[in-house]
């Protein structure tokens, strides 16, 4: 009965374990072939535990990172979930034989029904903790366990961890008593406290080293923007000027009646006239409209150097867009990767149109970047794989960076669309409830 107990416990071990480096990473395989997959691994880590006892861990540890590594394919990340996940399990277990033995559950019931209530304590507690950890990470690091800073916390986290699971070898040999599990539950938490301490100051100081340089981009591209409307306004100031010297010039035609004159006249200075104020210069009205200030200076600064190197292009907005629920340095650097990768086609095709929209809704904005492309397009699947390019070799990182700089924002799609030689790129971003 005993052994049978074991490996329930090991096999439900595994699971838990399971679903919190799922719940860590964002994504768990609830594919039929995968639970198979964990309960024939959670089974056969029952019968290792028989063999070696609690060296067994390193088992159960292996066969969640292989398990998360095919899914995720991204080393760090995975050994950051994994030692969160681990340490959250390792801590409640702790927590659990504290719960067993005030309440006196190992005494009062078999060990099925002893292993079943403790094993769901740590499932509980585990899974909250998980899900909140979940939310800090996006909320301090928007990308998430893969980006740089990411990667400093998931190998602090891993090797928290390996201290953790060398305290429980050293427990082992020494002999577990109610007094070393009190002493190792105090230095678990002593150590996560201090783990969480760190991590809240290096996070702070990461989102001011952000905001300096959201701030610096911002600051450029509104300079530049600034100065492009007072080109824009010193050119309707002199347009004002020429065009009242030309009403007046047309008294003497009309006195003399010169009919003829005053059609040459028209053809050959209102209406070159007249076409100036549909140049490019009067495109990007609507910029005024978005109030999200790094939004706007990026696309300021993108579409005005579109537009000085003689490219068509222009911005639509269809109402006042005050707030878009994604992260600024995120949203940036997709629209930056959507406009570069625009004007660098027209540039290669010498012709076509760039024309970027943003239109606002109850509860959500679209985003839209759609340019002329070339007939030779990949399909957007490939497009958004890593190294894939229409423009040489090192080329086409951006589009695949994009699924990656997205992945950590559950309320965004992408729609990407192909045909009649136009390529579009829309953004949906809904408003993220409280």
């Amino acid at each position: 009965m005993v052994k049978e107990a074991l490996s329930v416990l090991v096999l439900l071990q595994f699971i838990v374990g399971y679903i919190c480096v799922g719940l860590i990473a964002g994504k768990i395989n609830k594919s039929f072939f995968r639970i198979v997959a964990v309960l024939l691994l959670g089974g056969l880590g029952g019968f290792l535990y028989q063999l070696i006892g609690v060296y067994g861990a390193l088992y159960l540890l292996c066969g969640n990172f292989i398990l998360a590594y095919i899914d995720l394919k991204k080393f760090i990340p995975v050994m950051g979930s994994l030692g969160i996940a681990m340490i959250f399990n390792l801590l409640f277990d702790h927590v659990a034989s504290m719960i067993d033995i005030f309440l006196g559950v190992p005494s009062n019931f078999s060990p099925m029904v002893y292993i079943l209530i403790h094993q769901g304590i740590v499932f509980i507690l585990s899974t909250i903790f998980c899900i909140l950890a979940r939310k800090l990470l996006l909320r301090r690091l928007p990308q998430g366990l893969a980006s740089k800073e990411g990667h400093v916390v998931s190998l602090l986290c891993f090797f928290t961890y390996a201290v953790y699971l060398v305290c429980i070898f050293l427990g082992v040999g020494l002999g577990n008593t109610i007094q070393l599990i009190q002493l190792n539950l105090l230095f678990f938490s002593m150590y996560l406290v201090f783990m969480l301490v760190s991590f809240s100051f290096y996070s702070r100081s990461l989102r001011k080293e952000y905001q300096v340089k959201e701030k610096e981009v911002e600051y450029q591209a509104m300079h530049r923007y600034t100065s492009e409307i007072e080109t824009q306004y010193a050119q309707m100031r002199k347009f004002r000027h020429d065009y009242q010297n030309i009403l007046s010039s047309l008294d003497s035609y009309i006195e003399e009646k010169d009919l003829s004159g005053l059609s040459e006249y028209y053809r050959s200075t209102l209406q070159r006239s007249s076409k100036s104020i549909s140049e490019n210069n009067f495109k990007l009205d609507d910029l005024s409209k978005i109030e999200v200030k790094a939004v706007k200076s990026l696309l300021a600064s993108k579409l005005i150097y579109a537009q000085e190197q003689g490219l068509d292009a222009s911005f639509e907005a269809s109402e006042r867009v005050t707030e878009i629920w994604l992260d600024p340095l995120i949203l940036v650097r997709v629209l930056g990767i959507f406009l570069d990768n625009a004007i660098e086609e027209l540039d290669r095709l010498g012709s076509g149109s760039l024309k970027t929209a943003v239109i606002k809704y109850p509860n959500s904005v679209q985003i839209i970047v759609e340019n002329t492309c070339g007939e030779k397009v990949g399909h957007y699947r490939e497009l958004r794989q890593a190294g894939y390019s229409t423009k040489g070799e090192g080329r086409g990182l951006g589009l695949s960076n994009v699924d990656e700089l997205l992945g950590s924002a559950s309320n965004t799609t992408l729609e990407t669309v192909i045909e009649k030689e136009r390529f579009t790129q829309i953004l949906y971003i809904s408003e993220i409830e409280e």
